[in-house]
């Protein structure tokens, strides 16, 4: 069940790609594969300090050997899911009661919620390897020492497999803590005087893990650091958690938002979730204290799940990137726990399980199903637009254009080599192609179609001349006369925006 559990992870994963919108965000990572197979090194995300790029050079390796496209570029994703699925089935065999709990739970993570889905096919940067680590990370430290006080060669291995883990997380994204700290936290209850073999192997595959991270910082004589981030208050951050990002999480919202269920109905599953955890604690709350106390007494692998829960919420609402709830990115790497909990509180009694399990199924199904029906990618059509755009462009002599981020980032992972257009707005993730577009001796601007009025009151304020022709969704402006520089239309970010 658990191999079905896998393949039906993939196979969905693989359906669902085609639906799947093509951002700038994406773009930017094949971009940065591109450059990655041409000599160029990134340790970090293009243009800034924090989250580290092992997916990109995993990605680097697809793009070697196979044709240059969003499924190419996509296919680490759903590989990297189908090993979280794997992982989900290996840690419920510790975490949850009965063997089937386990393959059920790796069942559910392979079918859903949708943001799920969606997200491990998106290439964002690092998050479906730092869901992979965590799971891994809570595997290494469940498992059990060897009689011998944890002095054996597989404690030594198993300890600095966790650590290693931890380091890489450091590198590639903090995000990584909401299923790393609970496991850290039953990894340093080891047995008496067995800390210092556990401890510090740990520690060794920490520094090791983190290397990418700490060689840029002594280069760079700073240390990486994440962007800063709009003020909020825990209230704030505790209420957007509430209301949209946990309905977004157990997909009772589609992906855009839109209720899938009454609100009524959300809050009553919100509620027994919560009522659930609330009851298995109490229950539990011997061996928890044990566990919090590093403790090995009465602590249960059960334990360390009723804790990781609790974790997650703790730390999404203290960090300081919770205040944005347009979707539940942040709580991706949790997902695997949601499963597991799920799995948790199935009945035990045979005539309850099966149908319980069959309803979770179903629900959780349906709700994927009817939010991705509601995903359309244009996709294909960008790419044959793009493709003409380049064209015409070439005739005309100009292989280098100006435009809007959202546009121009997947026109340069789809054209690299044909056509660079530079950003004019977001983030300036790639300054020495910025610098060939200025000084390209003939350029153009390529925008999208919602932007393309205000940049054509721009030039006309400017007396610049153009022709504008439409491929698509975009407009690009060509044949351009006059002062059309972006510093001559008033530099920064787009006067049109």
């Amino acid at each position: 069940m658990a191999l079905a559990a896998v393949a039906t992870c993939g196979l969905l994963r693989l359906a669902a790609q085609p639906r799947v919108g093509f951002d700038a965000d994406e773009a930017v990572t094949g971009l940065m594969v591109h450059r990655i197979l041409d000599g160029h090194g990134y340790p970090f995300f293009a243009g800034q300090n924090y989250m580290g790029t092992l997916e990109q050079y995993v990605q680097a390796a697809f793009l070697s050997w196979l044709p240059a496209s969003t499924l190419t570029l996509r296919l680490t994703q759903i590989v990297l899911s189908c090993l979280s699925c794997l992982l989900v089935f290996l840690v419920g065999r510790s975490v949850l009661a009965a063997p089937w709990r386990a393959a059920f739970a790796a069942v559910l993570f392979a079918i859903g919620p949708a943001f799920s889905v969606v997200w491990g096919v998106k290439s964002r940067g690092a998050y479906d390897a730092v869901q992979v680590l965590g799971l891994l990370g809570l595997l290494l430290a469940l498992r059990r020492p060897t009689r011998s006080v944890g002095r054996s060669r597989a404690d030594v291995a198993t300890a600095a497999g966790f650590g290693l883990c931890c380091g890489l997380a450091l590198w590639l994204s903090l995000s990584a803590a909401l299923l790393l700290v609970p496991a850290a936290v039953w990894f340093l209850a080891p047995p008496v005087r067995g800390w210092r073999y556990r401890v510090v192997p740990a520690l060794v595959g920490t520094v090791l893990g983190a290397l990418p991270a700490e060689l840029w910082a002594l280069t760079h004589h700073i240390l990486p650091t994440v962007a800063a981030q709009p003020p909020s208050t825990v209230g704030d951050r505790l209420l957007g958690f509430l209301d949209p990002v946990l309905g977004e999480f157990l997909g009772l919202r589609a992906i855009d938002r839109h209720r899938l269920v009454p609100a009524a109905v959300a809050g009553l599953v919100i509620a027994g979730l919560a009522g659930c955890w609330l009851v298995a604690a109490w229950r539990r709350r011997r061996g928890l204290r044990d566990l919090l106390t590093m403790r090995t007494g009465r602590r249960t692998p059960g334990d360390l799940l009723l804790l990781a829960i609790a974790v997650i919420v703790l730390l999404y609402v203290a960090s300081p990137y919770s205040w944005y709830t347009g979707e539940p990115r942040y709580l991706f790497p949790a997902y695997p726990l949601l499963a597991l909990g799920l799995a948790a509180v199935v009945p035990a009694r045979r005539s309850l399980a099966l149908p319980v399990a069959a309803l979770a199924v179903a629900a959780v199904g349906l709700s994927t199903a009817v939010t991705l029906a509601r995903v359309h990618s244009t996709d294909p059509a960008h790419r044959a637009d793009f493709d003409r755009l380049a064209t015409a462009l070439h005739r005309q002599g100009v292989d280098a254009a100006y435009g809007d981020y959202w546009t121009a980032m997947p026109i340069d992972f789809v054209e690299y080599g044909r056509l660079t257009v530079a950003p004019l707005d977001g983030a300036d993730r790639f300054p020495d192609l910025r610098r060939s577009v200025d000084r390209a001796q003939r350029t153009a601007y390529v925008v999208s179609s919602g932007l393309a009025p205000g940049l054509a009151d721009a030039f006309d304020r400017a007396g610049v001349g153009y022709r504008t022709e439409t491929f698509g969704s975009v407009i690009a402006f060509t044949r351009l006369r006059g002062p059309y520089r972006p510093w001559q239309l008033g530099a920064g970010n787009p006067p049109w925006g």
